[in-house]
């Protein structure tokens, strides 16, 4: 039994290592340390099961526990502290709503490995140290005849927890190509954004670090569009900003009405036209062009579900979506591609791998939404790819857009997640939660498609004005217009040149007939072979 609880509540070694971290976070830890180590030996403390090779340590600076809490609450697998069915969850000394479900991360443990010891002291004890196998607990038929060693010694932490896992399952999970599949997957589920991630994880597998801050603000920078929303006191406010490069195309036509019209005043003319159009458009200062904010009250503005009496609200939440490009001319001014990737190839590979809207409770990520390695419905959760398909091009597109949502498991207490970690359970308050942020998704999307479309028709009436200047692309098409038509002409001269040629040889012919036989002719023929003789030279001059 206790092995089929951990196979169906911890799905994976990614989900199982999460609840690790989510647990270290619950004890008020200001970090969580993880090492995975699949060939050496642990030799920092004595332990009860020496000699295994490969480890996993996870270890942080939280409260720790003691002897009874550990007998209470650790190994009693049916008991959580953080359950509270009826409101938000009890929060910790240090003031967080815990993150941790049911328990999970003692069956995580056995997801991970057979193995498990706890060195763990709380504030100015002594520590408590316990170990088992979880292989055990196949062998005996009541739980309370598993062995469970434990001692007490003396830590040299003040307070904190050291979990060690050892004889490890699926130690190749951690290995080869592997690896980097799961390095992937944990940059995905732990948030990249250090303002929306709670407290400081760090990560080693067999020898190399993990960059969980990789993607910083250097790549936030370089979105061609950046947009903002949040939720408070029953406002939803929406802002975005526009890089000028936005309206670059990708045909010859449309780059040359950019770069003649546009980039050659620095899109002076272009902001007085969409200004004059969109009413709550601003101009953005550098490196942005545009920018926009509109207010929208939820009880007037937004149609939600009513749950005991009321509109179910879903609790305060904000985010970020932005939109990059890969295309190398958009972005050629910009000098930090080169000092953070090293070349626009890296850039790319490197936004693509992050692509998709996350949503992220207190820093971990909520599964599946926006994270799939084989289900891309999961990854584009949002339907950006059928808005694009059915309506316009101009949309947010899902290969083009990195983002997250943020939910606070305190202020959102309503969203739960399904047992199995596979998405939010589906109840009045997250049906309102996604209609919001879809709301949030069309407002943007009727924002990109209205700045385009006054583009396209600020192009269309400047190039009227301005009739007698003509674009490179112009010049070009005149010249190959002209030089179709010159060909024309030699052509109609090979053929009338031929004509002539073989016109001249029956003049010639008819005169010669006339002249060798002057016995038969008439003085009109001579007369008329005359004319033929005059005129077959002056065509011989032609």
């Amino acid at each position: 039994i206790v092995k089929q609880l951990g196979e169906q509540l911890v799905p994976d070694e990614v989900t199982a290592l999460l609840e690790l971290i989510k647990n270290s976070y619950d004890a008020d830890s200001s970090y969580v340390s993880i090492e995975i180590n699949t060939n050496g030996e642990y030799i920092k403390e004595n332990v009860f099961y020496p000699t295994q090779k490969g480890f996993i340590v996870v270890e942080d600076d939280g409260f720790g526990m003691d002897e009874k809490t550990i007998m209470k609450s650790w190994l009693l697998i049916s008991y959580s502290n953080k359950r509270n069915q009826n409101g938000p969850k009890e929060k910790t000394p240090d003031g967080r709503t815990p993150l941790g479900e049911k328990g999970l991360g003692r069956l995580s443990t056995q997801r991970l490995a057979n193995i498990c010891e706890i060195f763990t002291t709380k504030y100015n004890e002594k520590g408590t140290h316990i170990g088992f196998n979880w292989k055990d607990f196949e062998k005996e038929e009541a739980l309370s005849d598993v062995i469970i060693k434990y001692e007490s010694f003396d830590s040299k932490k003040k307070n904190g927890t050291t979990l060690l896992l050892t004889d490890l399952n699926n130690s190749e999970v951690w290995q080869g190509k592997n690896l980097e599949k799961f390095k992937g997957q944990i940059l995905q589920v732990i948030s990249p954004y250090k303002e929306n991630r709670p407290f400081e994880v760090y990560l080693k597998v067999n020898g190399q670090t993990i960059e969980l801050d990789k993607f910083n603000e250097g790549l936030s920078d370089l979105a061609i569009s950046n947009f903002t929303f949040n939720i408070k006191n029953n406002i939803l406010s929406i802002s975005g900003r526009t890089r000028l490069v936005k309206f670059l195309g990708n045909d010859l036509d449309t780059k040359e009405n950019y770069h003649n019209f546009v980039e050659s005043d620095n899109g002076k003319k272009l902001y007085e036209y969409l200004q004059s159009k969109i009413s709550d458009l601003k101009k953005s200062e550098n490196p942005y062009f545009i920018n926009f904010e509109r207010k929208f009250d939820i009880d007037k503005d937004i149609k939600l579900e009513i749950a005991n009496g009321e509109k179910a609200n879903p609790g305060e939440f904000f985010g970020i979506i932005n939109e990059f490009s890969y295309k190398q001319e958009q972005l050629k001014d910009e000098d930090s591609i080169k000092d953070i990737f090293g070349k626009f190839e890296n850039y790319k590979d490197f936004a693509q791998a992050q692509i998709g809207i996350k949503i992220y409770r207190n820093g971990f990520a909520v599964l599946p939404y926006g994270i799939s390695e084989n289900d891309n419905s999961n990854k584009d959760w949002l339907g950006l790819s059928s808005s694009q398909t059915k309506t316009t091009f101009y949309d947010l597109r899902p290969d083009n857009v990195i983002g997250y949502i943020s939910i606070d498991e305190g202020r959102n207490y309503e969203l739960k997640d399904k047992t199995d970690r596979s998405g939010l359970i589906s109840n009045p308050y997250s049906r309102n939660f996604f209609t919001l942020v879809h709301f949030v998704k069309d407002q943007v999307n009727l924002y990109q498609r209205s700045i385009r479309r006054n583009y396209n028709d600020f192009i269309s009436t400047y190039k009227v004005q301005n009739n007698g200047i003509k674009t490179v692309n112009q010049a070009f098409k005149e010249l190959k217009e002209t030089k179709a038509k010159t060909e024309e002409v030699k052509d109609d001269f090979k053929k009338s040149k031929s004509l002539v040629s073989n016109a001249i040889k029956a003049l010639d012919n008819t005169s010669n007939i006339v002249k060798n036989d002057p016995l038969f002719i008439t003085n009109l023929e001579k007369e008329t072979a005359k004319r033929i003789d005059s005129l077959t030279e002056e065509l011989k001059t032609i």
